[in-house]
C-alpha cells in the first residue's frame, strides 16, 4: 500500500531503540511516522505516540522542512546516533524519525507549559543552546560560538501568528 507521500506504508514497527512497541500501546496512542530504517530505506509505520513531560509539548506535524543533514542521514554519509563509547548505532538497530524543523498543531501540553495550549498553531525551532537555557558550564559547540549544533540543544516551540 502506497502512502499520501509516496512511501510503502507498513504497521506494527517501531522507530528508535526506546520507542514502546505499537502492539503495547493503546490506539489512541499511536501516531503516524516516516521511519529511516537503513540506508535510503525510510516507510510510513505506526509507532508509540510520546506522553508529554512537564515542560514539553506533543505536536501534530502538518509540514517537515528537510534540511541537509537530514538527507545526509537518509544517504548514509552521516549518523548522529551514537552509544555511551560514541561509536554509531546502525539504523537497522535504531530507526530514526528525520525532520527538525516542523509547522504543526499541539495536541497535549505538559503540566507545566502556561504559554501553549491545544489547538494553537506552532513551528518549531531547534535553536535552544546552552546560553538559551542558563547552561553552565556550556558545550564546547556553545564556547566556540557554535550555537546551533549544542549538544545539549532541545527543540522550541513558538506559537504561530496569524
Amino acid at each position: 500500500m502506497k502512502d499520501s507521500i509516496g512511501l510503502e506504508a507498513s504497521s506494527g514497527a517501531r522507530a528508535g531503540q526506546d520507542a514502546a512497541s505499537p502492539d503495547a500501546a493503546p490506539a489512541n496512542r499511536l501516531m503516524r511516522a516516516a521511519v529511516l530504517h537503513d540506508v535510503a530505506r525510510m516507510d510510513v509505520r505506526q509507532v508509540a505516540r510520546p506522553e508529554p513531560g512537564p515542560r514539553d509539548v506533543l505536536v501534530r506535524v502538518s509540514a517537515v522542512g528537510l534540511c541537509g543533514t537530514d538527507f545526509h542521514i537518509f544517504e548514509g554519509h552521516a549518523n548522529y546516533q551514537t552509544d555511551r563509547r560514541g561509536r554509531p548505532i546502525p539504523l537497522r538497530d535504531a530507526p530514526q524519525i528525520l525532520g527538525h524543523e516542523i509547522a504543526g498543531t499541539v495536541l497535549e501540553v505538559g503540566r507545566e507549559v502556561r504559554d501553549l495550549a491545544p489547538g494553537d498553531a506552532v513551528v518549531l525551532d531547534q535553536g535552544l543552546n546552552c546560553s538559551s537555557a542558563a547552561r553552565d558550564p556550556k558545550c564546547e559547540y556553545c564556547v566556540t560560538g557554535d550555537s546551533h549544533q549544542c549538544k545539549a540543544a532541545l527543540p522550541t516551540i513558538s506559537p504561530c501568528r496569524r
